[in-house]
């Protein structure tokens, strides 16, 4: 009946299909959002199309840096009276 091999057509070319009992799977590989029939390429700066740590956007359009300079709370160099530097995806604070 239903078997990767037989529906090799059915799964996106970056996913991967996984045989079960009477049926199949088909999962996007990392780094695509899908149902596994249909995968998108996630943005540069996200895991599992979420953008990560540092970074704001949709995961899949885009992910841009988050200047945590910009707003105190954003950062602990204002509570040390520090000076805040912004980075790609980070911060970093100097006397």
């Amino acid at each position: 009946c239903c078997t990767c091999s037989r529906l090799s057509s059915t799964c996106n070319s970056n996913s991967t299909c996984t045989n079960s009992v009477g049926s199949f799977n088909c999962a996007c590989n990392p780094g695509f959002n899908g149902d596994g029939v249909s995968c998108t390429i996630c943005a540069e700066h996200s895991t599992n199309c979420l953008c990560d740590s540092g970074y704001s956007g949709d995961g899949i359009n885009s992910c841009v840096n988050i200047n945590e300079c910009a707003q105190a709370q954003d950062n602990s160099c204002a509570n040390s009276g520090s000076t805040c530097t912004d980075s790609d995806g980070s911060f970093t604070c100097s006397c």
